[in-house]
């Protein structure tokens, strides 16, 4: 089994010197007054950037003008919004496609290699639909990129994940998207790649019944003309999603999972098509992976648990699709409604394996449905459908989705240091500032668990504020729980797996992370201004490592005794009564 990274530093990136570096992506928009000293603390989000790869193949392409172009997604993940992670893209095109930095591309013989090193994370989004290996290596001519990957790229892609690498895997309806991500690890039992209709066959199914009929259609709305067509695809009408809830501890909130967390309201809408694929859950979580003279279990530790989630779902309704305007043979016969799942996610941290996310089509990424490039109706016809640039309630949720994405996939040993930005931001620009002078006056240390526990509550919902209340609630468990860190008696507490009953688990997680944010700013300077010193002084990396252990650890040493004796004696008062009633 790999071994665990430890915290932030995967790979130290050089921080700017006296004469300050343009920051490596573009300003964040804040939505309260920019203080003085932002730019200078932002400096340490170079050791937060998820260095994303980007993959596709076949018409799927880097070019603004196509309508399976991807360059809407890369926008609005380089947005810098607020609570958006910062990233650097590299693209790749398996064959010659328009845009990308590398063509021709394989996984085996790339131009950069597909490493840690290198790479944080790898998307793919696949066209190709050859179900046959490809037998040659690199960058040989017999190559054909329409065909399925050979061992040498599998066992790379393999060797990334095992290494932590997040990956990200979507295609289309039936074996598009097979060529480049249907043979995978993992990725393959998270997604149905091969059978699922496009909704022009003849055929019948193994029930006797029109194989089109079990097409996947998400369209939403015909618009005026009470037709759905096509290219209703690229109006101002989502489908609806519908989030899978879970609670957060044995009592808390229920939340949906974080890919699905806004401050705003939770993520339910997603661009729609006429024939998608659809997310599983792993049919054979205690198989082997065998492809490729690989040999090991496909989802390590798994055993007979279900190791992957449908975190999402979304209806494939039951009407006609009308002749397209500009395609007299697209009609397509009603489907039998049903829901089918749009998102997988398998957390690999407890394997220490690499985080994976599928979803079912990459129409809800590329720019003929989020902009309408590429629709003919855009500027003609009566009927302009041009996406939801028009419409940003809805588009900003959906580019929500597309950042969501990068941060819940970012190594395990990354993540805190988004956490420690977000908290510092917390610390010197909100209430905090007059709820938290430290030291606390006049009270010892640590201060009494009830204050900590309202303190723990202030930092929640500021966290929240920036990135909704799932996302906030899975920053703060991760490193609550993280066992590297949570070394003391509180380590045996698995705050999500709690079973409900008379304890406030709640309380707890509240009380440890106000302790944890005490400590938090204790260790920090007095003032940004100090901080930002200090950071010129030291690896940012190191910095993040230190001021985090040392708040975690003092928690749950200081902090986690007070909790567990107030609930002791709140068990023998209880004991006491119980006693009394006989």
């Amino acid at each position: 089994m790999a071994s665990k990274p430890k915290l932030s530093k995967p790979v130290p990136t050089p921080l700017p010197g006296p004469n300050p570096l343009p920051l490596p992506f573009p300003p964040i928009e804040l939505p309260w007054p920019r203080p003085p000293w932002w730019d200078d603390i932002l400096r340490l989000y170079t050791d937060c950037n998820q260095r994303i790869l980007i993959v596709t193949d076949g018409a799927l392409n880097f070019s603004a003008g196509s309508a399976f172009g991807l360059t809407e997604l890369i926008a609005a993940l380089g947005s810098g919004a607020p609570g958006f992670m910062p990233v650097t893209i590299t693209t790749a095109h398996r064959a010659g496609g328009g845009g990308a930095t590398h063509t021709n591309f394989r996984f085996d013989a790339p131009p950069v290699p597909l490493t840690r090193a290198n790479f944080d994370q790898l998307w793919m989004f696949g066209i190709a639909s050859g179900t046959v290996r490809n037998t040659v290596a690199g960058t040989n001519a017999a190559y054909s990129p329409g065909n399925g990957l050979n061992n040498a790229e599998i066992a790379a892609i393999s060797a990334f994940m095992d290494a932590g690498g997040g990956v990200f895997a979507t295609g289309d309806h039936a074996t598009l998207g097979f060529a480049m991500c249907g043979t995978l690890p993992r990725v393959r039992q998270m997604r149905n790649w091969t059978s699922v209709p496009m909704g022009l066959e003849t055929t019948l199914d193994a029930n006797g019944q029109l194989t089109a009929l079990r097409r996947i259609d998400t369209l939403a709305d015909p618009m005026s003309n009470t037709d759905y067509e096509f290219d209703d695809q690229s109006d101002v009408f989502p489908q609806r999603l519908y989030p899978h809830y879970r609670q957060t501890t044995a009592g808390g909130s229920w939340v949906p999972h974080p890919l699905l967390s806004s401050p705003t309201r939770v993520i339910d809408v997603f661009p729609d098509h006429p024939h998608e694929s659809e997310c599983t859950v792993a049919a054979n979580p205690a198989g082997a992976y065998t492809e490729a003279g690989l040999n090991f279990p496909e989802f390590p530790g798994a055993g007979a648990s279900q190791p992957v989630e449908v975190v999402a779902s979304s209806m494939s309704g039951g009407r006609f699709l009308g002749l397209s305007a500009t395609n007299a043979a697209y009609g397509k016969p009603p489907v039998n409604p049903r829901s089918f799942g749009a998102i997988s996610a398998y957390n690999g941290d407890a394997a220490s394996r690499g985080r994976i996310v599928c979803d079912s089509t990459w129409h809800h990424f590329v720019n003929v449905n989020l902009n309408g490039v590429g629709t003919p109706f855009v500027g003609g016809l009566g009927s302009v459908r041009t996406g939801f640039v028009g419409v940003p309630d809805v588009y900003n949720q959906i580019k929500r989705y597309y950042s969501n994405i990068a941060r819940w996939l970012a190594p395990v040993g990354r993540r805190r240091c988004r956490l420690f930005l977000d908290l510092v931001d917390i610390r010197f620009n909100t209430m905090l500032i007059e709820e938290l002078p430290i030291p606390v006056p006049n009270l010892p240390d640590p201060p009494p668990w009830p204050l900590l526990r309202q303190l723990g509550v202030t930092v929640r919902s500021a966290l929240a504020s920036r990135v909704g209340d799932a996302m906030a609630d899975q920053m703060i468990n991760e490193v609550l729980l993280d066992p590297e860190l949570a070394k003391g008696s509180l380590a045996v507490l698995s705050l999500g797996k709690a079973e409900p009953g008379l304890f406030d688990f709640e309380g707890l997680r509240f009380s440890l992370l106000g302790g944890f944010m005490h400590y938090f700013a204790a260790a920090l300077p007095g003032t940004p201004e100090e901080l930002v010193g200090k950071i010129n002084k030291k690896n940012s990396h190191r910095l993040i490592d230190e001021v985090i252990e040392a708040a975690v650890q003092k928690s749950q040493s200081q902090v986690g005794p007070q909790v567990l004796e107030s609930a002791r004696r709140d068990l023998q008062r209880l004991e006491r009564l119980a006693g009394k009633g006989k």
